[in-house]
């Protein structure tokens, strides 16, 4: 079974130019080039991203794919792990650092991109799981009713939000007193991000609130 996010790998256009490459190159020409890129290939697409060399029927698979000889397809390995250091066996499998090198960064570049999509999406199902319901709940402050009000506010359109959202911070100054603000609830029934806001009624509370208990008195005489 081949690895499935292994169906690529990079080829940087100046490959050709390593010194090992080259190498091989100055002996293979550019039959060698060729050969070596149909061993990376499929190097690339088998599990494991390596090939048993010494298994059954295994170098004539490889001749047919580089379309040369047996003998020639045997050669051109052995040269390619002894001589120029671009193909490794150990315990009989073949393998390339190139390969695997390039194959790791790409699948640490998919598992970042991943990790990025999935915090992407997380964040985004929260925001639609409560449509921001969670941000006026903590905003007004007076929580009592809560599922009446997330069954109104999901009801609303995204500019009454935005409306009601830009209110509450003046309807809360002007009504300091949580105990006297309108429930949630009621306050969204009735849209009341539309009413005049009268800032006379906090100043009031605001006097009552710092006023000694003699001028309250005097007050009410």
């Amino acid at each position: 079974m081949r690895d499935t996010n292994t169906f690529w790998f990079k080829h940087y256009a100046t490959n050709w130019s390593s010194m090992s490459v080259e190498s091989m190159m100055s002996v293979y020409g550019a039959e060698g080039y060729g050969f070596y890129y149909i061993i990376l290939e499929s190097l690339c697409v088998a599990e494991g991203n390596s090939i048993k060399i010494d298994g059954k029927g295994i170098l004539p698979a490889l001749a047919k794919r580089m379309q040369t000889d047996v003998e020639t397809a045997k050669t051109f390995i052995d040269d390619c792990c002894s001589e120029f250091g671009l193909l490794f066996v150990e315990n009989g499998l073949l393998y390339s650092e190139y390969i695997k090198e390039s194959l790791d960064a790409a699948n640490k570049r998919k598992e970042t991109a991943k990790r990025g999509a999935d915090a992407r999406w997380k964040n985004k199902t929260k925001v639609d799981d409560d449509n921001g319901f969670e941000e006026f709940w903590d905003l007004y402050d007076k929580k009592v009713g809560k599922s009446k009000a997330q069954s109104l506010w999901n009801k609303l359109s995204k500019n009454k939000k935005s409306a009601c959202m830009a209110y509450i911070p003046h309807y809360k100054k002007s009504q300091p007193d949580v105990q006297y603000r309108k429930h949630p609830e009621t306050f969204l029934r009735n849209e009341s991000w539309n009413d005049e806001i009268y800032q006379k009624k906090a100043r009031v509370i605001e006097q009552i609130k710092n006023a000694s208990a003699e001028d309250i008195t005097k007050a009410f005489q």
